[in-house]
């Protein structure tokens, strides 16, 4: 490892910036709008870091002093910050007053973080996480916690409501308190792998905050987005929990409309504080990552991180390749123009929103899954703690997403089938999952005696049934069939690692006879023949997936010839190959049988996962290949930087051009609700304050989303 010291790094990263800066300067004919320039900066950066991470340098701040964290009662004052704000909010509520942003700041911390750190600490649980892993945690119990009062809460007169949620605060506050007074200090856990990480994780969350203020609070008024619907969702819950009908978002429905009432500020403000949870994305993407790779490369998980982050871009990839052609050879069309051509011809790429610009649900269920994969990894948390949170997050992610939770719950059940791997807490996972499925259960029993409307339709409950039973024939047969079968292998004529290349090498040939079919077919395809029914064709995938699905190819051909290191990634390549194969199956039943109610396109957010944190595995061993080899250092950081910079220009630039196209939309006024809608909007809200089940019935499909605005419970 190489310590940064200013005398011999400053002519590298003299370097490094050049090129940098060079590479990056594609941004500046790629994006019209204004925000090219931020967008320079921020891949310019990029490269810089992912040079520094990647070539193994470290950071080390010091400072005089400086007052240590483990003298400071950091606990306490967390759970007196969690009173003392529960507090102040009851207060507010009891007088009827507004503090306006600081009421939202409060709610938002109420609901969302400090109430599930005071519950892990009063479970026993806070010590076995680093202070990182304790923030991701304490978003989900905060989560979770906040969804379980609320809907007790929702059974009650709405005037006891708000003091019902607070007071279990409160309450929550006091015994965390207590507990930190009689409890003993316990071991700091290292957050990082190394030290620059937090330069990476910061680097990732810069993006969502550059994302967060260019499109905000302009996007919250865009009329039929996923954000209005759950708001509207949200407040009929509250407001009329007897004709609520969203019981698919259960739980994000329940934990943003106590947000919403207890913050009680406009639609634009609140929207936007709930988007700033997304930040927990990549969070939960980093501790994920650490807890299976750091013991490969502690380079690892932080260039996975922003290797997910900045080029996944939820269905984007290589879309950036077709936009350069057509902006070359296409004149007179504006810019928008063209990325909604490109979009036709790249199912999607440049329009279809990055994973992370809004809060919905499935975002909420991505942090669940990532932070149920990083937990079974972890072997030092007692059995009964472990079930106890492990069953509350899957069933959390049940109630938030269903899809998310059927998706874990059948590759948990087909992977300790197949796997012997004793080093992951399977058969715990497995189990707490089927303990999960008995909560969810139990909730909707509950929620349908709060809502008449409620019925547990076959699909609903097929997706409850079906993963458990397949869930407890594999924790059967891990427990008392495996062990019955005598233990053999198979013989090859050849060598193991030599038929996995040929397997690796198989795969690469088909990417690129699919990347090259896609540009054959490029004139006669268009997005609206498959988008449909969510079919991905399979000359798409290349196109999909990027660069991080080229250099995942790349790495699994490494790890043939590294047996040790594939035992370690065997779980994420065994998730991808399913993800994988779970898509093409929903798109077989979706044409063939009855429609699923869910698309393979969305698959490839799951497929997303695996692949970021392979991909950086050949992009650090070309690395060391260079550090190996005597040539001059200035000829060597070219080298690096320039392979550095060649991936981030791959991999952003489809990224910065959605960027660009939702930035562009967001901000349109043409695309906002009129000032006469607004005033519409604002009267309708007075007619359903009054009157709770006022009907309400549209002519056009514009007029119906703009009145989600409202929140009315049924529309025609």
């Amino acid at each position: 490892m190489e310590k940064i010291e200013a005398k011999p790094i400053i002519k590298s990263l003299i370097i490094v910036a050049v090129l940098a800066a060079a590479f990056s300067s594609l941004t500046l004919w790629l994006i019209e709008s204004w925000i090219k320039y931020s967008l320079l900066l921020f891949e310019t950066v990029t490269i810089i870091i992912l040079f520094l991470i990647v070539n193994n340098y470290d950071v080390k701040i010091s400072a005089k002093g400086r007052i240590k964290l483990e003298n400071v009662p950091t606990g306490t004052i967390i759970d007196l910050t969690l009173i003392s704000s529960s507090l102040i909010l009851l207060i507010a509520n009891t007088f009827q007053t507004s503090m306006g942003l600081i009421q939202l700041i409060l709610s938002l911390l109420c609901t969302s973080l400090l109430s599930g750190y005071a519950l892990l600490n009063v479970l026993g649980i806070r010590q076995y996480f680093s202070t990182l892993e304790t923030a991701v945690l304490s978003y989900i119990t905060s989560y979770t916690l906040t969804a379980f009062v609320t809907l007790a809460a929702i059974l009650l007169p709405e005037a006891t409501r708000i003091p019902l949620i607070l007071g279990v605060f409160i309450g929550l506050g006091i015994a965390s308190t207590l507990k930190h007074r009689k409890s003993k200090p316990y071991p700091t856990r290292k957050s990082f792998a190394k030290s620059i990480d937090a330069l990476a994780i910061t680097l990732a969350l810069t993006f969502y905050a550059l994302s967060f203020y260019l499109t905000y609070p302009g996007f919250v008024l865009l009329p039929g987005t996923d954000i209005s619907r759950h708001y509207a969702s949200s407040i009929v819950l509250w407001r009329t929990p007897d004709i609520y009908i969203g019981s698919s978002y259960l739980f994000a429905h329940l934990h943003e409309s106590a947000f919403l009432n207890l913050a009680d500020l406009s639609l634009m403000s609140a929207q936007t504080a709930l988007a700033t949870l997304n930040f927990m994305l990549p969070l939960a993407f980093y501790i994920m990552a650490k807890q299976y790779i750091e013991k490969i490369d502690a380079r690892l998980p932080s260039i996975a991180t922003l290797f997910w982050v900045l080029f996944t871009n939820s269905f984007g990839g290589f879309a950036w390749l077709y936009f350069i052609n057509l902006k070359l050879s296409s004149a007179g069309q504006t810019q928008l123009q063209l990325l909604s051509a490109t979009a036709d011809k790249t199912y999607n790429g440049t329009v279809y929103g990055i994973l992370g610009l809004w809060y919905v649900p499935a975002t909420v269920a991505f942090v669940l899954l990532m932070a149920a994969i990083f937990l079974i990894g972890k072997r030092e948390i007692p059995r009964a703690k472990y079930f106890g949170l492990f069953s509350i997050l899957t069933a959390a992610m049940y109630l938030t997403h269903v899809t998310e939770a059927v998706v874990f719950a059948l590759f948990l059940a087909v992977y300790g089938l197949i796997s012997k791997n004793k080093n992951y807490r399977i058969d715990d996972a497995i189990s707490s999952t089927l303990i999960g499925s008995i909560i969810v259960i139990i909730v909707y029993y509950a929620l349908s005696k709060i809502t008449p409307r409620f019925i547990i339709n076959p699909s609903l409950l097929l997706s409850i049934i079906g993963p458990a039973m397949v869930s407890t024939l594999s924790l059967l047969f891990r427990r008392y069939i495996r062990s019955k079968f005598p233990s053999f292998k198979i013989k090859f004529k050849v060598g193991k690692a030599f038929l996995a290349k040929m397997l690796v090498l198989g795969l690469f040939f088909t990417y690129i006879i699919a990347f090259l079919s896609w540009v054959s077919l490029v004139d006669s395809f268009h997005t609206w023949q498959v988008d449909t029914i969510g079919l991905v064709p399979w000359f798409i995938y290349p196109l999909m997936l990027g660069i991080n699905g080229l250099l995942a190819i790349i790495a699994l051909y490494y790890l043939t010839a590294h047996g040790e290191s594939y035992k370690l990634f065997a779980f994420f390549i065994a998730f991808m190959i399913f993800a994988f194969i779970a898509g093409r199956i929903v798109s077989t039943i979706n044409l063939f049988f009855f429609d699923t109610g869910y698309w393979e396109k969305r698959f490839i957010w799951f497929i997303k996962i695996p692949l970021a944190v392979l991909a950086p595995l050949p992009v650090i061993y070309a690395i060391e290949s260079l550090r190996k080899k005597k040539i001059n250092i200035n000829a060597r950081t070219v080298l690096s930087a320039t392979l550095i910079g060649t991936i981030v220009l791959y991999g952003v630039s489809t990224t910065f051009l959605n960027f660009e196209y939702w930035t562009n939309v967001a901000n349109n006024p043409a695309n906002h609700p009129s000032q006469i809608e607004m005033e519409a909007i604002n009267a309708f809200k007075k007619i359903l304050d009054n009157d709770p089940k006022t009907w309400l019935a549209t002519i056009t499909g514009r007029s119906s989303s703009i009145a989600t605005f409202a929140a009315p419970a049924d529309t025609l």
